[in-house]
């Protein structure tokens, strides 16, 4: 990607890009940023049914965010995925996300500045910061 930025970025075709450069994956670095707030929080007893019901799409919406990260990385297990971060706290959805007012903007600035700085901060030197396996 040679740091750039793209949203809902084909994964595979951009490491096969990569191999066009580099003729062994181990030499590909991927740093991942999730731009949307996921959370799976524990839950020590269940609710009533509306919220079970809404327990089963927070569920299915970590996993199916989560997977499509997880699952390409197994396929490519000799990539160096360096960093792999998300946003700490909730963004305010869909709307929020389509506010572009400077005083939005900002305050998402100020959250992704913060967690890749965290990120990079607590990244142990021999380890990737997220396993996928």
């Amino acid at each position: 990607m040679d740091g750039g930025t793209v949203w809902n970025v084909n994964v595979k075709d951009a490491v096969d890009k990569c191999l066009e450069v580099v003729d062994d994956e181990a030499h590909v670095v991927l740093d991942v940023a999730i731009t949307e707030f996921i959370s799976l929080d524990e839950l020590s007893e269940t609710g009533k049914s509306y919220d079970n019901f809404g327990r089963k799409r927070a569920i299915r919406k970590y996993y199916k965010t989560m997977n499509d990260v997880a699952e390409f990385a197994r396929s490519r297990p000799n990539v160096n995925y360096r960093h792999f971060f998300k946003p700490s706290v909730e963004l305010g959805g869909a709307r929020a996300e389509l506010d572009f007012r400077n005083e939005t903007t900002w305050k998402f600035q100020e959250i992704g500045r913060a967690d890749a700085k965290a990120a990079l901060e607590s990244a142990n030197q021999t380890q990737p910061l997220y396993s996928f396996g």
